[in-house]
C-alpha cells in the first residue's frame, strides 16, 4: 500500500505558521477593509460565483492566452498584497519584476515556482482571514467544498486546469515530491487547499483558542494522510477540500462543544 506524508507535513506547517503570524498582521490588513470588513452572505455567494467562473474561463481559454491572463492577475495580486502587508511600494514592484523574470528566464525551475506559489498562498491567507467570522467561514467552506467535488468528479474542469498550470509553470499550485520516495512522483497541491487549511486553523484559533487551532491543523494533516492513501492506490484525482474540511471541522466542533459545556457548568 502506497502512502504520502509530504502533503500532510506541508498542510500542518503552513496552517500553523499562518495561525501564529496572522495576529501581528491583522490590524495592518484591516486598514484595507475599513468599516464593515466581514463578508456578508451575498458577498460570499458572489466570491464563490467568481471562483467558479474563473475556473470555467481557464478551462475553455486557449492555451496561448492562459499564461498571460494568469501572469497579469498574479502581478496585480502580488503588488497589492505586498503593498498592504509591507506598505513599501519599492518592495512590491521589485517582487513583481522578480516574479516575471523568474517565469520567463527560469521557467520550469521548481524552486522559484514553489517559492512564488507559497508567497501567493501566504499573502492570500493573511488577507482572506480578515474577511470572515467563525460562522461565515464555515458557510463559505461548505459551499466551496461542494463546488470542488462537482468540478473534480462531475466535470473534468479542475483536473484539466491543474494539469495545464503544471505544464505552463503557472503559480496555481505547488509541486511536491512524494515522501517516502518509493513512488518517485510529483504531487500537486492547489493554492486554494492551502487557503482552506489556513482559514480553518486561524478562525478556530480566534473563536476558541490557539490550542484548538493547533489541533485543527493536526486533524487536517491526518485527514490528508487518508487522502494520500486513496489518491495513490485508487484514484488519480481527489478534491482535497473534502479531507481538509472533514479533519478541521471535526476538531473544531469537538473543542467548540467542549467550551460550551464548560461554560454551562460555571
Amino acid at each position: 500500500m502506497f502512502f504520502d506524508l509530504t502533503i500532510p507535513i506541508v498542510i500542518f506547517i503552513f496552517s500553523v505558521t499562518i495561525s501564529y503570524i496572522y495576529p501581528s498582521f491583522e490590524k495592518r490588513v484591516e486598514k484595507l477593509f475599513a468599516g464593515e470588513r466581514e463578508l456578508s452572505c451575498k458577498e460570499i455567494a458572489l466570491v464563490l460565483l467568481i471562483i467558479s467562473i474563473n475556473l470555467v474561463v481557464m478551462f475553455f481559454l486557449p492555451e496561448n492566452f492562459l499564461p498571460y491572463l494568469i501572469l497579469f492577475a498574479t502581478c496585480v495580486f502580488l503588488f497589492s498584497a505586498f503593498y498592504i502587508l509591507t506598505n513599501k511600494e519599492a518592495i512590491s514592484v521589485a517582487l513583481v519584476i522578480f516574479f516575471l523574470a523568474s517565469y520567463f528566464f527560469l521557467k520550469g525551475n521548481i524552486i522559484t515556482f514553489n517559492m512564488f506559489s507559497f508567497i501567493i498562498a501566504f499573502s492570500a491567507s493573511l488577507m482572506f482571514n480578515t474577511l470572515f467570522t467563525w460562522r461565515t467561514v464555515w458557510l463559505f467552506l461548505t459551499v466551496l467544498t461542494s463546488l470542488d467535488v462537482f468540478f473534480v468528479f462531475c466535470t473534468n474542469i479542475m483536473v484539466t486546469v491543474a494539469e495545464r498550470a503544471l505544464e505552463l509553470s503557472l503559480p496555481l499550485l505547488i509541486k511536491l515530491p512524494s515522501f517516502p520516495l518509493f513512488l518517485n512522483r510529483t504531487i500537486g497541491l492547489g493554492l486554494g487547499d492551502l487557503l482552506v487549511a489556513s482559514l480553518i486553523a486561524v478562525q478556530t484559533a480566534k473563536e476558541i483558542n490557539k490550542k484548538a487551532g493547533l489541533m485543527s491543523s493536526i486533524g487536517m494533516s491526518l485527514s490528508t494522510v487518508v487522502m494520500g492513501i486513496v489518491l495513490l492506490n485508487f484514484k488519480s484525482a481527489l478534491p482535497a477540500t473534502v479531507f481538509l474540511y472533514s479533519g478541521g471541522a471535526l476538531v473544531a466542533v469537538i473543542y467548540y462543544l467542549k467550551g460550551k459545556m464548560e461554560e454551562g457548568r460555571v
